[in-house]
């Protein structure tokens, strides 16, 4: 993710056009960018990044083995989208556009739960034998 650098995104003739518009008429904490975000982006590409890899394959294979990693993810992801919208709408840079701001963020906070309740019983991709 962008964000996880210290990366002005609004210099002149910047190919970022379209992310300076996203943070200056939705998301102006994007354009701050104070350093808990940058930690919180980072973790995300760079620890996160293979993760989705590895559960991408172990939910498309069925493997039992991803529901310990993948509930942790859930925990984590869950955890940094609380501190993050609560950083939003409580913060130095209120959203400037909160229904826009919802519908993008909604989904990074309702998957986690999704995918909680898929994985709720032990062994989530067994199937009993007939």
């Amino acid at each position: 993710r962008l964000a996880a650098l210290d990366v002005d995104v609004c210099v002149e003739q910047s190919l970022f056009g379209s992310l300076c518009w996203y943070g200056r008429t939705i998301d102006p904490l994007y354009l701050a960018n104070p350093q808990w975000l940058r930690v919180i982006s980072g973790i995300s590409a760079w620890v996160f990044g293979p993760l989705y890899l590895l559960m991408a394959w172990a939910f498309v294979r069925g493997a039992d083995v991803v529901r310990g990693p993948a509930l942790a993810w859930c925990v984590a992801i869950i955890y940094s989208m609380v501190l993050h919208l609560w950083m939003e709408f409580f913060g130095d840079h209120p959203p400037a556009n909160v229904p826009v701001l919802i519908a993008v963020y909604l989904p990074y906070l309702l998957l986690p739960f999704v995918v909680l309740w898929r994985l709720r019983l032990p062994r989530p991709f067994s199937r009993p034998v007939a």
